[in-house]
């Protein structure tokens, strides 16, 4: 866990903002608080302290809230820019942090001593079929409720009020979030498409805002970052078309999920 305390959250954006300087060990220890403040609201109830007394359910209580401190210990320099620069799938940092998990002597041995069933309950919670996964991996879960949050105090230029940012927050669904962008000053970068998955419109707006700084900002970091953010979009949209003729999509349906002028 230590060593994600040397890779940035915000990989190479401190070059134009050097206050964006927090790490991926901040980000993990900012989603257990929300896990644990989750649960700290469960225990005020009378009935679900009835419920879950067990050691069973001790232990699993345990084991989402060491899956939310461990949930990045597979990143690695450059975080997801990484994933992408050596040919890997976005998300590839959590196989290998399973990895890590079972197989790194010291880790399994740090986790054995806080219980010795705790890695094979770890297990079970991390599965997609688990009751509170979406609030671990979802449209609006723990994680995002950290980073989220965590990122956007460092923006050295903000479009949004403080109001707009606690609205899009405190949004119920996905489609409250998206009304909300739509009226605020992201809309300008942002399309009419329909609905195709959360992280599609914050790509849409980082690509459509890397265009315009690329062809007026005279900041030479900035427009270097920007020729990183348009690349990076570009290889994701060549992963869509490849991954959409590998399972026989149809063309229409591939183009919804591209990010282009």
């Amino acid at each position: 866990m230590k060593r994600l305390g040397k890779i940035g959250q915000l990989v190479n954006i401190f070059l134009y903002n050097p206050n964006a300087s927090h790490t991926r060990l901040h980000h993990c220890k900012g989603a257990y608080q929300k896990m644990l403040d989750f649960y700290m609201l469960q225990y005020k109830k009378p009935e679900w302290r009835e419920r879950n007394s067990t050691k069973a359910s001790k232990l699993e209580v345990l084991a989402n809230m060491m899956d939310m401190a461990s949930h990045d210990i597979g990143h690695n320099f450059c975080s997801h820019a990484l994933e992408g620069l050596i040919g890997e799938h976005k998300g590839a940092h959590e196989v290998l942090g399973n990895i890590i998990l079972h197989e790194n002597e010291e880790v399994v041995q740090a986790f054995n001593n806080i219980n010795p069933k705790l890695l094979e309950a770890l297990d079970i919670v991390k599965q997609a079929n688990y009751g509170l996964h979406t609030l671990k991996e979802g449209n609006i879960d723990f994680d995002r409720a950290d980073f989220l949050v965590r990122d956007s105090l460092y923006l050295e230029h903000c479009r949004m009020s403080k109001g707009m940012l606690d609205s899009l927050i405190e949004a119920r669904d996905v489609k409250e979030m998206l009304e909300l962008l739509a009226n605020s000053k992201y809309k300008l970068y942002i399309g009419d498409r329909d609905y195709a998955y959360i992280e599609y419109y914050v790509e849409e707006i980082k690509y459509n805002i890397a265009k315009r700084y690329m062809r007026f900002s005279s900041d030479a970091p900035l427009v270097y970052l920007t020729y990183s953010i348009l690349q990076k979009v570009e290889v994701d949209n060549l992963k869509h078309i490849i991954e959409g003729i590998r399972y026989n999509r149809d063309a229409s349906s591939i183009e919804e999920m591209l990010i282009f002028a």
